[in-house]
């Protein structure tokens, strides 16, 4: 497998997450992440640090997009 054709697949995940996501399915983009204690999830609503934080956060943001 080439390089392309892994970003070509990550593409893919990426965007079947996010559809997902909007449904209010958060696991596949959780799966996506870190899951080190030094991830960080910053956009302009929510700031998290850890992985326990960030992981509450991907959920409440699916659960709102719904």
């Amino acid at each position: 497998m080439t390089a392309v054709d892994d970003i070509d697949q990550l593409n893919e995940q990426c965007h079947l997450a996010s559809g997902e996501f909007l449904k209010g399915n958060p696991e596949p983009v959780k799966k996506l992440w870190s899951h080190r204690e030094d991830v960080s999830l910053a956009n302009p609503l929510w700031t998290s640090r850890a992985w326990d934080k960030v992981t509450k956060t991907i959920e409440h943001a699916s659960s709102s997009a719904r």
